[in-house]
């Protein structure tokens, strides 16, 4: 019993210096940080909704404290220093609807964090080191409706993987090596998809 402990303390992530279990203490890091927190003041408890922390000095450790902001729906880490490390924290997140990744070090590895998101409906992916292989895991992401790919590697062949997001209204492929041949065989696939080149 004591080796289970043991190993089980060992595997277990290991949690920055300051993580606090507190949602307000979580909160008042985040305003700290320059960021903004949004509550749902219609549902009962208020619970937070919105996490807004673009252009901040978000790291990948610091990520381990939205674990314990189950209920955020919208979460913008736009222009941060989060890389694949920091998104396997966002497993806990299954309310979560819109991710933004522009501009930040992420790649096609950290895109397996990503499926385990029921409910994702946008994600932007812009800027980012997303290429064709990491487009693989996005087409098990059915609930996607919006999907930004822009000034990433992404080329005809990765497209073709999005062929059964049936949901998808907009994808956004400018500055990509995406050609007009492609858009047009994608779209004949998705027609109720705008797809912009």
């Amino acid at each position: 019993m004591l080796l289970v402990s043991v190993v089980g303390f060992l595997l277990s992530p290991r949690l920055p210096d300051g993580y606090s279990q507190s949602a307000d203490d979580i909160v008042a890091q985040i305003e700290a940080l320059g960021g903004y927190v949004g509550k749902d003041e219609g549902r009962p408890g208020k619970p937070i909704v919105h996490v807004h922390l673009s252009e901040k000095n978000v790291t990948d450790e610091w990520m381990i404290h939205l674990r314990n902001l189950p209920t955020v729906t919208d979460l913008t880490l736009g222009n941060t220093k989060i890389t694949d490390k920091g998104l396997r924290h966002l497993r806990m997140l299954n309310d979560l609807k819109l991710l933004y990744l522009n501009n930040t070090r992420v790649t096609d590895r950290g895109m397996k964090y990503l499926v385990g998101l029921p409910g994702l409906e946008c994600l932007a992916l812009c800027g980012t080191k997303v290429t064709d292989i990491g487009l693989a895991n996005l087409r098990k992401m059915t609930s996607l409706r919006c999907l930004f790919l822009s000034n990433t590697r992404i080329s005809d062949h990765g497209i073709q993987k999005l062929r059964g997001l049936g949901n998808l209204r907009l994808l956004v492929l400018r500055h990509t090596k995406v050609t007009a041949k492609a858009v047009k065989s994608l779209a004949h696939q998705l027609p109720k998809c705008l797809i912009s080149r």
